[in-house]
């Protein structure tokens, strides 16, 4: 009985529930109203034993399921399933308007369009799996050059990508398959969420460990669309009402549930590997996590706008034409080119210090009037790029317009006034980002050309 123990403890070690207070659970007369009207909201997930299980459809059961029917219980919001068969079915389906909430989101996941996050609920790392016959992989950076398997579209992916540019990435459709591809031998590791790859391993009795932590952890939360704000509301609400014993009630159950068939021989393994390199790792983390994060800011920040630099956008570009190229049918993005109108004079007349407060105003301009899915950046000197996922042409025309008319309108620090010139192009099917910005500075070009202060589209 020790070892199940063992075990149990220190998954739930892994698990960090609210370290808050719990609130009382009082609703304002407009959540209430909202309420009475008993609504009902679609969500979609995929498997993600033992957070998320789908087999049982149309019943949905697991982690996810059971912090859900919590929500319920308290509030009478009443949640419809709708399976997915991939996560990136998941998201288009809410960025199509098909599903009302994604349940288990964190604030990295690149969704393509507005989402409403709410409170974390529970948080899990993020970890190292690796075969028996290898050496152990403590860190991530030691798998630089290694062909690594994460799940297509996930967080792990995302992060790992903008991290760790020398980690040789391999999407898989899902964990189970990602833990498979290792186990045969075809990837040197695979990152994933801890209580996923447990489940994984258990569950195909496979020859595999985990072997390190990454710097990162999933605090799961539910994202909402826009059109349901009082939904995000209640949510966090509830979410900041549950005690410490709320959550253990729901964790206990699937972990034990795990533990009662666990494999002992994977146990010893699991012990050995992260008891080991655990203390190691979070001592490691503790050391340069805030260097870290400052460094991976400073590598994707233009200093002096504080807006995304050429680099950041670049790599969020060749995101973007992945998506475009994969998802032709529901997938679109639009570009806009912004140039400050006669720049150079403000330069010569006022001064390059001047020159560089009127960018930074510029920039704040921009970042204020700007959708929170748009990514705004400084492309070089005055030109300014914004990319507008799940946007089409003729919508990005007039989120152009309006800041065009903004900045004619706005007053900047020691100069009379600012225009600025846009060009805004929509991706084609099959088209590089390389190709689509050469377009788009030609639509630039010729609304310099027809007087400036205006958009060509």
């Amino acid at each position: 009985m020790l070892l199940p123990l063992i075990l149990c403890l220190l998954l739930l070690l892994s698990v960090d529930t609210q370290a808050y207070e719990p609130q009382p659970l009082e609703f304002t007369a407009e959540e209430q109203q909202w309420l009475d009207q008993k609504p009902a909201l679609v969500f979609s997930e995929v498997n993600w034993k033992p957070l998320s299980d789908v087999d049982s459809f149309p019943e949905y059961r697991g982690i996810i399921a059971d912090y859900m029917q919590f929500i319920h219980e308290r509030t009478g919001i009443e949640f419809e399933f709708e399976p997915s068969d991939t996560w990136i079915e998941v998201l288009n389906k809410f960025s199509a308007g098909e599903i009302d909430l994604i349940p288990a989101m964190s604030e990295s996941d690149m969704i393509g369009s507005e989402v409403l996050l709410t409170e974390p609920y529970v948080t899990f790392p993020l970890v190292i799996v690796s075969r028996d016959d290898t050496d152990l992989v403590a860190i991530v950076g030691a798998l630089n050059g290694k062909k690594v398997g994460v799940g297509e579209g996930y967080t792990s992916y995302f992060y790992l990508k903008q991290n760790y540019p020398d980690i040789i990435l391999e999407q898989t459709r899902d964990v189970p398959e990602g833990l498979q591809m290792l186990e045969d031998g075809e990837i040197d590791a695979f990152v994933g969420h801890i209580a996923v790859v447990v489940h994984g391993i258990n569950d195909k009795n496979l020859d595999l460990r985990i072997s390190g932590f990454a710097d990162y952890t999933f605090q799961h939360r539910i994202g909402v669309t826009p059109d349901h704000p009082l939904a995000r509301s209640v949510i966090d609400k509830v979410i900041l009402s549950m005690t410490p014993e709320d959550h253990s009630k729901i964790i206990d159950r699937w972990f034990n549930m795990e533990v009662s068939r666990f494999n002992y021989t994977l146990l010893w393994y699991l012990l050995a590997g992260i008891l080991v390199v655990s203390g190691f790792a979070f001592y490691r983390y503790y050391l340069i996590s805030r260097t870290n994060e400052t460094l991976v800011k400073i590598a994707a920040t233009d200093d002096l706008t504080g807006l995304a630099n050429r680099k950041r956008i670049n790599e969020h570009l060749e995101t973007c034409e992945y998506r475009a190229e994969r998802y032709a049918d529901s997938y679109q993005y639009s570009l806009i080119l912004i140039d400050i109108d006669n720049f150079k004079i403000i330069n010569d007349e006022y001064g390059h210090d001047v020159g560089d407060k009127v960018l930074v105003h510029f920039a704040g301009v921009l970042n204020n009037l700007t959708r929170r899915t748009d990514l705004v950046s400084r492309w070089g000197g005055e030109e300014f790029l914004i990319v507008c996922e799940s946007t089409g042409q003729q919508e990005a025309i007039t989120v152009a317009e309006k800041l065009r008319a903004s900045i004619s309108e706005v007053k900047f620090p020691d100069v009379p006034q600012v225009t600025a010139s846009f060009g805004v192009i929509e991706n084609f099917p099959g088209e590089s980002h390389v190709a689509a910005f050469c377009r788009l500075d030609k639509k630039l070009y010729e609304a310099k050309n027809a007087g400036k202060n205006c958009v060509v589209a």
